[in-house]
């Protein structure tokens, strides 16, 4: 991996300045990737059960306990797994879509996409399983839980460029340089976090200065109205953090092998 390269980062200066390039190069792209395939069917699907969901019931009772369930638990479950897939749908052609503006090259969003949902279904089960390795850490003790998110930050770039298990190969990619990564990627989500805290905060005054003395669904709108806003400005980040991963996915493949941006664009298309 030589230092000419546009994905190529050594120290963690070099990783940042790369990252940018890459928001600055394809933000557009990337951007609408993200608007399409993760906000509108979030806020679309989410708005929709927020609305049509009824409160769940307390009570014990056997044949209440299982309406809500029915009515409440398993549309949730529907909602979160369509998200989930369209979502890594979104990853998979964000990244491909990243790896080849990085050599010049330009794609629309419907090649990107078109990759997106044959790349998207081994990430979406991929993911599934990390998630539910992740939460079963988080229950035990907390740390194993961090240990198995940061262990696993690499899955969707693995899914996307390679045709390994990318469970195993996240894990492996991460290990090799457990210190180097944990640094990067605790500066990359510290970076998303203080960002959406401060978005957050002032996603809550306005639900304070507008809902005062709503109730019902006239609450509900200005909440989903709010959110919608929230959603559309946490893109940007949204769209740095593809960035950040993918240099991360670079330096840490190219410890062990050679990886070029030209090369990893040849493997997407292989």
């Amino acid at each position: 991996m030589h230092s000419g390269d546009p994905l190529a980062s050594g120290d963690i200066g070099m990783w940042w300045q790369r990252g940018i390039e890459v928001f600055q190069r394809s933000w557009r792209t990337v951007g609408a990737l993200m608007l399409v395939g993760v906000f509108i069917p979030s806020l679309v699907l989410g708005s929709t059960y927020s609305l049509t969901a009824e409160p769940m019931t307390a009570t014990w009772d056997s044949g209440t306990l299982g309406i809500s369930v029915v009515t409440n638990v398993v549309p949730s479950l529907l909602v979160g797994l369509i998200v989930g897939y369209l979502t890594a749908v979104a990853w998979s052609a964000a990244l491909w879509a990243a790896v080849k503006e990085s050599i010049g090259q330009r794609v629309s969003i419907g090649e990107s996409f078109k990759y997106g949902f044959r790349r998207g279904l081994p990430l979406w089960g991929w993911g599934v399983l990390a998630y539910l390795t992740i939460s079963v850490g988080l229950l035990l003790c907390v740390l194993p839980g961090l240990y198995f998110l940061v262990s696993f930050s690499l899955l969707a770039p693995v899914a996307t460029f390679e045709r390994e298990n990318p469970y195993v190969r996240s894990f492996k990619l991460v290990n090799k340089s457990f210190g180097g990564a944990v640094g990067r990627l605790l500066l990359a989500w510290l970076a998303v976090v203080v960002f959406g805290c401060v978005v957050s905060f002032i996603a809550g005054l306005l639900i304070a200065a507008f809902a005062t003395g709503m109730y019902g669904a006239g609450l509900a709108v200005v909440t989903i109205v709010v959110n919608a806003i929230v959603s559309l400005v946490m893109l940007l980040p949204a769209v740095w953090l593809v960035g950040v991963i993918l240099v991360t996915y670079v330096w840490a493949r190219g410890r062990s092998e050679p990886v070029t941006a030209s090369g990893l664009a040849a493997e997407s298309d292989a």
